[in-house]
């Protein structure tokens, strides 16, 4: 029975992502009420560099997913709604510890 739940949410959850992208290509904002909105944001074309020569290159105008925050879900991270990260709070391991 567990494994026919499975399959039934990742279903679900495949469908509202497609739909969601779908969305987003046509140009359109997708919001989630209390959760936050996605939208699609332009890059400029522009002069950049590449990292490993430093030589100039030519980057073209691009498009790239955004994604906003709703108030609600601000408000309740931020009230303390979630436990600290367990590698934010330990101290980073000892290079050639043993």
């Amino acid at each position: 029975m567990d494994t026919k739940k499975g399959v039934c949410t990742r279903a679900i959850v495949t469908t509202i992502f497609d739909q969601i992208t779908a969305a987003l290509a046509r140009g359109e904002r997708v919001e989630l009420r209390g959760f936050g909105a996605f939208t699609m944001r332009r890059r400029n074309a522009h002069i950049g560099y590449n990292p490993r020569n430093g030589e100039l290159v030519s980057v073209t105008e691009k498009t790239k997913p955004f994604f906003k925050a709703g108030k609600e879900l601000r408000d309740r991270l931020n009230r303390g709604g979630m436990k600290p990260n367990r590698a934010a709070t330990t101290a980073p391991a000892q290079a050639g510890g043993a």
